[in-house]
């Protein structure tokens, strides 16, 4: 249940590699957001379809709203992130990832949100292989060095979709964005998106 989830997290000392098995089930954080994977931690679920951790904070917003905030050398696998905002307002910003780390991999997870489904942050190096992420907005944003291998972006919407939005490194002589290898662009819904997304 949630509250072993939470014990488990907290367990973790940040420098030795400590791994978390999940089983299918919802673990719902409630209204908390930015609950934190140390270092070296690896969460590894009994099945993406099976393992949900949820959280429907009040405020939008990438500060305010992730579920999921990460260190370093984090591993993530087999399990689904869901942001639902509470806010009222359409394309409320709700992200189920913010990556905060570097040298994380990300496999078969999926990412639940609406606007900035996925956050990363100015030293995030991170690697996904055959996720899904899904959203409406921008929903892969940030200033990190990102590859998604093999994934799939799906648009929570039937008009249009704006899928990235790369935010400049601040950092002289250091350069950042996210590399797309293999992946896919499709509907949630299946309707027909062609020239409907940038």
């Amino acid at each position: 249940n949630v509250q072993q989830l939470r014990k488990a997290l907290a367990v973790a000392d940040g420098n030795t590699n400590y791994k978390i098995f999940l089983e299918n089930v919802t673990y719902d954080l409630g209204e908390k957001f930015g609950t934190f994977v140390k270092d070296n931690v690896t969460l590894v679920g009994q099945s993406r379809d099976g393992v949900v951790i949820k959280n429907t904070p009040a405020n939008e917003g990438i500060w305010t709203s992730a579920t999921l905030l990460t260190g370093s050398n984090v591993i993530m696998q087999n399990l689904t992130l869901r942001c639902t905002v509470t806010q009222v307002g359409g394309n409320e910003r709700g992200t189920a990832l913010y990556d905060n780390g570097s040298g994380n991999v990300y496999k078969n997870i999926r990412l639940l949100g609406r606007q900035d489904t996925y956050y990363s942050h100015d030293n995030a190096t991170s690697f996904f292989e055959d996720c899904e992420i899904h959203g409406t907005v921008d929903f892969i944003c940030g200033s990190g060095n990102v590859w998604l291998e093999k994934c799939e972006l799906l648009i929570e919407s039937s008009s249009e979709a704006y899928i990235t939005a790369a935010r400049k490194n601040n950092t002289p002589g250091e350069y950042n964005g996210f590399i797309f290898n293999e992946c896919t662009i499709d509907n949630a819904d299946g309707a027909d998106m062609a020239g409907k997304y940038y």
